[in-house]
């Protein structure tokens, strides 16, 4: 999968896109799904413009968006804001809307790995791993409806890099040094973690502290 920048710019673009086009978007409408958008007025705008499609069969007009977002105001922000959002978009109708059609597919797979990366993340922090596994599954089934997925899934072929780990592990621990079970890692200190070395890891809130110990503990 090639890789593109999809910030609010580009996302603005795909709303756009499919909203040109009121049978593309009924064909299309698991690829525009409010939590791929990284903005709360962007959500409200897909959620209503996914929701008019289903129960219409048709795209909203300017007016039917401005309308219905009355009922989506996100605490804290202020309707003129999602007016003015409006506008953006529709002013980006017809503006390269092949190129952004074709690479809706690989938004909305990102997008649900992220999402799964997330869920994982706020699991293994709150000690819930057991629910791990079965996040990752539901991602790869998802990608999978969306198109060929890419992803890759940790728990295939899980016995063969236990197997591969276990003998890695065995061989750093008889240089004296204790292995984290991250290869990359291990090689940059000379086969992991000093024995009786005290360790400090710095880095910023929510950016996987937690996670990585408890992977070292893990492994």
């Amino acid at each position: 999968m090639q890789h593109y920048s999809f910030d609010l710019s580009f996302q603005k673009h795909i709303i756009a896109a499919f909203i040109s086009d009121g049978d593309t978007l009924k064909k299309n409408l698991h690829l525009l799904k409010p939590d791929y958008f990284g903005d709360e007025i962007l959500k409200g705008l897909v959620d209503v413009i996914v929701r008019f499609a289903k129960a219409k069969k048709e795209a909203p007009s300017k007016a039917v968006l401005e309308e219905e977002v009355k009922k989506k105001l996100a605490s804290g922000r202020k309707l003129h804001e999602y007016h003015d959002a409006i506008a953006e978009v529709y002013k980006l109708i017809g503006v390269n809307t092949p190129y952004y059609l074709e690479k809706a597919a690989d938004f909305a797979k990102i997008q649900t790995y992220f999402q799964a990366i997330r869920k994982c993340s706020e699991n293994i922090e709150a000690g819930d791993t057991f629910k791990v596994k079965g996040i990752i599954d539901r991602a790869v089934k998802e990608s999978d409806l969306i198109g060929k997925s890419q992803f890759y899934n940790f728990f295939q072929s899980l016995k063969e890099r236990a197997q591969y780990y276990y003998q890695l592990r065995e061989h750093l621990i008889g240089n004296g040094r204790v292995p984290t079970g991250f290869y990359l890692l291990d090689e940059k200190m000379q086969g992991g973690l000093g024995k009786g070395e005290t360790g400090l890891i710095v880095a910023p809130p929510k950016s996987g502290k937690t996670a990585s110990l408890i992977s070292f503990a893990a492994n």
